[in-house]
């Protein structure tokens, strides 16, 4: 029989270290503020070109768990893509190829219920 709050335990302790390590990744990029209108517009860049992965930590202040997807859409635009699951969805945001990096760094937002329930930084 399966242990769901150990499960949903070891869940919330791999979010927060992927929450860490976005936060750390992204504190090696420039400060920069967070600008809708910029990293709306950056989307419809190629992957080599956009700017987003400088505004990486300043979406991490912005987006938080539990808003709604309309909150996050509002925010950030529409999502390169997404992928239904079970009883959520995960939108993707690509934030392009860091310098000198031959990855796509990306966020995916994971929901439940139409609500954030984490942000993952992958390669």
């Amino acid at each position: 029989m399966e242990d769901k709050p150990n499960k949903k335990r070891i869940t919330h302790t791999l979010t927060g270290m992927m929450m860490a390590l976005a936060s750390a990744t992204a504190a090696c990029t420039p400060a920069t503020d967070f600008d809708r209108e910029a990293w709306r517009a950056e989307g419809e860049k190629s992957l080599e070109q956009t700017k987003r992965w400088a505004m990486a930590a300043a979406v991490l202040r912005q987006i938080t768990p539990g808003m709604t997807r309309d909150q996050v859409i509002a925010e950030l635009g529409q999502p390169d893509s997404s992928k239904p699951h079970g009883s959520g969805s995960t939108d993707v945001y690509y934030l392009g190829l860091p310098d000198q990096s031959m990855h796509l760094v990306q966020f995916d937002l994971e929901y439940t219920q139409q609500k954030l329930a984490s942000i993952r930084y992958t390669r």
